[in-house]
Formats: C-alpha cells, structure tokens, sequence
C-alpha cells in the first residue's frame, strides 16, 4: 500500500483557518466579557442589593455608636449605597485610620449588610498635655470622648520628642493615631508598672504622674512629680471614717525606684500617726491638706503639707 502524501493547505487557506479561529474565540470572550458586564449592572442596579443595615461585633464591653462606622465607611442614607460597589479594602482602610480602633475586619452579608468586626484600644492613661485625650500602651494617643469617664492616671510629658532623635530634643507634631515615642513616655510606663506590682492593695492610688522635667539639664530642676492618694478607714468618736490623704512625691528620674520603695515604707509610719480631728461629722469624708514629700536625696525624706 503506497504512502500518498497528505494534502497541504495553501498559505492563504492557513490564513483564513487561523484569521477565523482568532474571531470565534475572540467574539466568544467578548460575548461573555458583555454577558458578565451586564450581571454586574442588573446585580448594582437591583434595589435588592442596596446596603440597609450595618452590624458590629466586638470583644469589648464598650462599642463604638454604629452612627460613627456609618460615617467612617461613607455610608449613607440619602445616597443608597449598593452591596456589589461597595468597596471593602477601601472601606477596612478608612475603619483603620480611627485612631481609637486598633483592629479590624469587614465582610459583605448579602443581600444588603456590612458586617464590622473590631476592637478598640485600652486606655492605661490620660495625656494632660492635651485635652481629650487618652493614650494606650503602644504610645498611641486617641480621643477621650469615646469612653465612658475611667478613673486613670493622668500623664504629663510636656515637650514631645522624635525617637531617634532624643538626644537633639527634636519637637513632633502631636496627632490622635500616631505613635508618642521617647524616654519620657518609656519612664511613665515603668512608674505605671511599679504601681501596678506594688500598690494594689487598694490602700494607695496614682492620681497623676508628671515627667516633664525628668530629664532637665539643671540637677535644681530636675524631677518626677507624683500625685497620690492614700485612703483608710480610721475610727473618730466611735465610729469608722473614710480619711484621704493626698501625697506629692518629688523623685529622682534615676533612682525613683528606690525611693519609691522608700516611700512604701514611710506610707507605714504615716498611717500610724496621722490622726482626723475630732470633730469630723459622721456623715463627712476627711480629706487632709496635701503633704509634700521630696525623696531626692538618699535616705532622707522632706515633708511638708500645704
């Protein structure tokens, strides 16, 4: 049986076989590239998809208004806003540019709800540098209006300083959301942690914590300033008491541990001998005048009250 050769197309017949190829799949991916189009319209034109209801989850005990994430996603109701354009990186974005939300997550429930999902920053302080204002462990500082009234330190730094660039006492621009970096905030932190080891007994509470002149140039000037108040009940003509006694402690931005503990130890003494006067009403809380306690200098404390 012979091998006849297979008969071989002109070039021009290749042409046209190839040309029309290219025109059958190229109108194929058309038809579905204007099919697809099309189902994208009808579902952002469909009154069905509109966005009617954002729901919020969150661990917190303390939620944000859903008034306030309806603003920050640029939602609203006079423009209806459709489920299929709404753009949710966008969306996560503008969620993680409020400075008192620390994390978030969005996700679309159809047919017409935003699911939002965050948790907001703890507040370990408030920033009397500024009004309205809290900051949180990471250094971040936010707007104090969102909380419910916390009975928190309150924190004074007094000139803000760059990170890397302490040594210079570079000024920074303060804003809600950025970071406060800086040895002032650091040793803030370390004093907010030596009252949280050793001064939960109920007995002493921090009021305020003042480090802006902790690092001054002049030795006369500087100094941590802190602002206690120590509680009990005494009994006076019978009868149990509630008496404060409100403290100011000058330290030493080097040694305030020491002298810290120094002042635990004094806390003892004073308890002891500091008596209410007699004629305290039953009905009133005594409060006494503030002592001033300077613990500089190494084993000497000098006290006065104003």
């Amino acid at each position: 049986m012979s091998n006849s050769p297979a008969p071989k197309l002109s070039l021009k017949k290749a042409f046209l076989s190839i040309l029309l190829s290219v025109i059958i799949v190229s109108g194929s991916c058309f038809g579905g590239l204007i099919y697809y189009n099309q189902l994208k319209d009808n579902r952002r034109n469909d009154p069905k998809n509109q966005i009617v209801a954002v729901v919020q989850t969150s661990p917190d005990s303390e939620g944000l208004k859903t008034a306030y994430l309806i603003e920050l996603l640029e939602l609203s109701i006079d423009t209806p806003n459709n489920l299929y354009a709404f753009n949710s990186k966008e969306a996560l974005k503008r969620l993680q540019s409020s400075p008192v939300i620390k994390e978030a997550k969005i996700n679309k429930i159809h047919p017409g709800t935003i699911w939002v999902d965050y948790s907001l920053r703890k507040p370990v302080a408030i920033l009397g540098d500024y009004s309205n204002t809290m900051i949180d462990r990471e250094g971040i500082p936010f707007p104090k209006s969102f909380f419910t009234p916390k009975k928190l330190p309150e924190i004074f730094l007094g000139r803000l300083e760059e990170e890397s660039s302490e040594d210079t006492g570079a000024e920074k621009k303060f804003t809600w959301g950025t970071p406060i970096n800086g040895k002032r905030l650091r040793l803030v932190f370390a004093l907010l942690d030596f009252f949280n080891h050793n001064c939960n007994d109920g007995i002493t509470h921090l009021e305020r914590i003042d480090v802006s002149k902790a690092f001054s140039l002049s030795y006369g000037q500087r100094q941590i300033v802190l602002m206690l108040e120590d509680s009990c009940e005494k009994e006076i003509n019978g009868k149990p008491h509630l008496c404060i006694y409100p403290r100011m402690l000058r330290l030493d931005s080097d040694t305030y541990e020491e002298q810290l503990q120094c002042y635990l130890a004094l806390r003892t003494y004073l308890y002891k001998n500091e008596s209410p006067p007699s004629n305290v009403t039953p009905e009133s809380i005594y409060q006494a005048n503030t002592m001033i306690i300077d613990l500089r200098i190494s084993d000497l404390a000098f006290m006065h009250s104003i």
